[in-house]
């Protein structure tokens, strides 16, 4: 796969396994009890691996695994990497109150004028 000069922040994956979805559920399910480095949590077809409280920082990433059905005999596992959705929305409502601010300011200026 050749690499390209784009910055990606979240970057994502897609794999196709030939088993049961269930199966490999539930092998994620068993990697949790079976190590202490990473907190694996699945709820309904979502697995999240994240790190232990103790060596998280608000910028500390997260992989959330979707694991789709594709046949009885096989599924799909779409991978995303990024920070806690919580940073996401800090960030975007960062943005939108820089924009309001703009806006705010650009009114002032033209009844000023």
């Amino acid at each position: 796969m050749p690499l390209s000069n784009d910055i990606i922040l979240r970057p994502r994956f897609k794999l196709e396994i030939n088993r049961n979805n269930e199966a490999v559920l539930k092998d994620f399910q068993n990697a949790q009890a079976e190590q202490s480095d990473f907190i694996v949590s699945r709820v309904d077809d979502h697995v999240f691996i994240r790190f232990p409280k103790n060596e998280q920082t608000y910028w500390t990433p997260q992989l959330h695994l979707e694991i789709n059905e594709v046949s009885e005999n096989s599924c799909v596992i779409r991978g995303l990497f990024g920070p806690n959705p919580t940073v996401w929305s800090l960030f975007i409502f960062l943005h939108f109150l820089i924009a309001g601010l703009f806006i705010a300011f650009g009114i002032w200026t033209y009844t000023k004028w």
